[in-house]
């Protein structure tokens, strides 16, 4: 099965950008990581783990046994050997850690959980298919077939490289909104003599008019006299 690429239409490219980060913290740190991937009896809560592998991030194997139930103390000790402080990457983190509990619970020996990262869950965001009733993102498979545990141990590793390569679109860039600010106010500077003949105007049609209106009050004083006389 082909590794998938994300969606066009991913709805959610903060949980792309997340996926991306941590799949190039692992590629960019191979030594703090390992990939761990078991077979087990059955998927019920009576099953327990039959094999185990795990591969280096440049392909070379760790570790490939089969599970003895009588000493998975001893397989512990190896694991806790192998491990140390490295981090196991595996595709559903969840269900690996359950069968290691009820391997632990049924044997009744060891407590030994490895630290783990799922690259699932990772991997699930980067291609960013949703239910739609829930919003959660669909499970991606690792593969169509069953596969034997080195061959999914390779697939894992390779699904983690195809997404540390991937490179993120660049965002939509705005355009610059323009430049609204209104002009500055020049205020107007008006010398003297334009200020002179500017009033000068005013004044001589507003002494015409008192002239006028005093002309014609005296004319009509003289009118009503000369009438009355006669």
């Amino acid at each position: 099965m082909s590794i998938k690429q994300p969606l066009k239409k991913h709805r959610n490219s903060k949980d792309l950008a997340q996926a991306v980060g941590w799949a190039q913290k692992v590629i960019s740190k191979p030594k703090s990581y390992l990939v761990l991937v078991l077979a087990t009896t059955g998927l019920e809560e009576s099953d327990t783990i039959k094999k185990i592998v795990i591969m280096s991030m440049d392909q070379k194997i760790v570790l490939d046994s089969s599970v003895t139930l009588k000493k998975w103390d001893d397989l512990e000790l190896d694991l806790m050997q192998l491990i140390g402080s490295k981090t196991c990457i595996c595709y559903n983190a969840e269900f690996v850690s359950r069968m290691f509990q009820q391997t632990i619970d049924k044997t009744k020996q060891g407590s030994y959980l490895p630290k783990l990262e799922c690259a699932m869950e990772a991997y699930s965001k980067f291609v960013g298919s949703r239910i739609r009733k829930t919003g959660k993102y669909h499970r991606q498979p690792l593969s169509d077939n069953d596969l034997a545990p080195i061959d999914r141990a390779k697939k894992i590793i390779e699904i983690i490289t195809i997404m540390a390569i991937y490179k993120m679109p660049e965002p939509i860039k705005s355009e610059p909104i323009a430049n609204c600010t209104p002009p500055p106010i020049v205020s107007a500077k008006i010398s003297k003599a334009g200020l002179l003949l500017t009033v000068i105007p005013i004044l001589l049609l507003i002494l015409l008019m008192v002239i006028g209106l005093a002309y014609n009050n005296k004319a009509g004083v003289t009118h009503s006299t000369s009438k009355s006389a006669k």
